[in-house]
């Protein structure tokens, strides 16, 4: 009983002494202390908007609180030491999503490698790359478009949209539909869903692909044979599937 009763108490007073402080509170410092409040919670998301609202809060709020620093109780010099903390965090938690989001998304330079095709050269001679394997550099993301050779597909294959990426990862260069059968292309798949739902943000690789005999053929649609993914470092991890799996 007493292991129980005891958490219920410990909250109960907390939160009555909770109450009894905010009661204390003067108008501007309940206001000055949901802001500090909303701005962490606000941090984790959107936190470019964080950003900027931390930095018009602490140059317009807290300096003109600081101006009455010797006027305050100690109560009210707490709460304003609380704000300046909660800012802070806000800050780091706001930088950290920032980048996390627009980690691929910057000026940093693509690794381009010589074996590379570009999509311009598939869009001028389609033909020229029927039944032939290329490789593409860019990003993917899952999608659910099924067209022309592919309509019916849904159960048989993954769909991607496919970004070439140009000099940086945030140059755009031409965009492909792309297809993987599901039973070879399971761990591609994860991944790239993976890096939609932990960054929000397509997945930086390089894909081996062709256009298949026997169809229409269309540049701006290929199957995907291979797909290797950008590491943490900038470089290339090896490519996912074996020699085996490629030719099954």
């Amino acid at each position: 009983m007493t292991g129980t009763s005891r958490p219920a108490t410990l909250a109960k007073r907390f939160c009555m002494a909770s109450v009894r402080g905010w009661s204390a509170l003067d108008q501007t410092s309940r206001v000055l202390l949901v802001c500090a409040v909303g701005l962490i919670l606000l941090a984790a998301v959107l936190p470019f908007l964080t950003l900027l609202g931390v930095g018009t809060t602490a140059l317009v709020v807290f300096t003109w609180r600081l101006q009455r620093w010797r006027e305050f109780d100690r109560r009210r010099r707490l709460l304003v030491v609380s704000g300046v903390i909660a800012a802070v965090v806000a800050l780091v938690i706001g930088f950290g999503g920032l980048s996390r989001k627009s980690s691929l998304f910057t000026h940093q330079l693509v690794l381009h490698l010589p074996d590379e095709t570009r999509l311009i050269r598939l869009k001028a001679d389609p033909e020229a790359f029927v039944g032939k394997t290329f490789i593409l550099c860019g990003t993917l993301r899952m999608a659910d478009y099924y067209n022309y050779n592919y309509v019916g597909e849904q159960s048989n294959r993954y769909s991607f949209r496919f970004v070439e990426r140009g000099k940086t990862w945030a140059e755009v260069t031409g965009e492909v539909t792309g297809y993987l059968e599901r039973d070879r292309g399971k761990s591609i798949a994860k991944r790239v869903i993976e890096a939609e739902e932990t960054f929000n943000a397509a997945a930086g690789c390089r894909i081996k692909a062709t256009i298949l005999p026997g169809r229409s053929v269309r540049w701006d649609t290929i199957e995907i044979i291979n797909v290797q993914f950008l590491t943490s470092r900038g470089g290339w991890a090896p490519w996912m599937l074996g020699l085996a799996d490629e030719t099954r």
